[in-house]
């Protein structure tokens, strides 16, 4: 946890080469709202924070580069408030992905690119054969993309058979069907 100020200046967070500054206003719609909605990469919120974050600089204090997760504001905010939210984003075409490679620094690798070892071998079959014949992480993730589109048809509601399924499997292989959350998980995973 981290406490922001707003007079603090903006917020070190990596990866901002070829990002777009831009600003967005919201209005609180409910009293009481303490989790503040905000685009990925927020560098400035004129609230002061919490900021459930990582920080991927292994520096301490202000030198710190923080992986941002979540952002709560301290007080809550009431119905009616508005807060600004400025944020580093990027707009790459489909080529650039197709050439940015498999590179990735260390944290993401650590972070965000690992399987539990109880990972299920049948969802892993189903992603192996759906990305074997695309060499670039872009491609692989068009085709996952693609394959989900085309085989899971969207429902609101998922009724799963009993607690022992793996819901995941459940949803790709026998129900055929999903809502956002499992659409999300499934491609991710």
């Amino acid at each position: 946890e981290v406490r922001q100020n707003p007079a603090k200046g903006d917020i070190p967070v990596p990866d901002t080469a070829d990002r777009q500054r831009l600003s967005f206003t919201f209005d609180v719609m409910s009293s009481g709202q303490a989790t503040v909605y905000i685009p990925p990469q927020p560098v400035w919120i004129n609230q002061n924070t919490i900021l459930l974050s990582s920080d991927v600089s292994n520096q301490t204090g202000e030198d710190a580069i923080l992986d941002i997760m979540a952002v709560r504001t301290s007080p809550p905010l009431q119905e009616g408030d508005l807060y600004r939210v400025s944020s580093l984003l990027a707009n790459p075409s489909a080529q650039e992905l197709r050439l940015s490679g498999d590179e990735y620094p260390d944290w993401v690798q650590e972070k965000y690119l690992q399987l539990p070892e109880d990972f299920s071998p049948r969802i892993r079959a189903l992603a192996r054969q759906i990305t074997a014949p695309y060499k670039t992480p872009y491609d692989k993730t068009v085709a996952v993309t693609n394959y989900l589109r085309k085989e899971l048809e969207y429902t609101g509601v998922i009724y799963l058979p009993n607690e022992e399924v793996d819901p995941l499997e459940y949803v790709l292989f026998d129900a055929k069907r999903a809502f956002c959350n499992y659409y999300a998980t499934a491609q991710v995973l």
